[in-house]
């Protein structure tokens, strides 16, 4: 999959690694991670675990690892993921809140 990450401001979030996840029940690998360039634009693979249907829906959370700059958190509900390649395009993420 690839896509581009765009922060809350709406500009690229530039030369950031990036954890994109399942839910647990998902059939996908939970994890992938992948590094944004200058422009915001990434390319991650996820491989499926089991057999699934081409339509095969779930929900992808996206949150940046922070290094230097604030992390950012968003999230794609329910959606399609035919095998291949898929372009998610403009991604906007939130600025992650701190937990107490």
């Amino acid at each position: 999959m690839r896509g581009r990450l765009l922060g809350s401001d709406g500009l690229p979030l530039r030369h950031v690694t990036v954890r994109i996840s399942t839910p647990a029940d998902a059939r996908y690998v939970r994890d992938a991670t992948a590094t944004t360039d200058g422009e915001g634009r990434f390319i991650a693979s996820m491989l499926p675990i089991l057999p699934f249907p081409d339509a095969a829906r779930t929900t992808l959370v996206f949150a940046t690892i922070p290094s230097n700059a604030p992390p950012h958190h968003g999230t794609l509900p329910h959606r399609a993921l035919p095998p291949g390649e898929i372009d998610l395009g403009d991604l906007q993420l939130a600025v992650a809140t701190r937990r107490r």
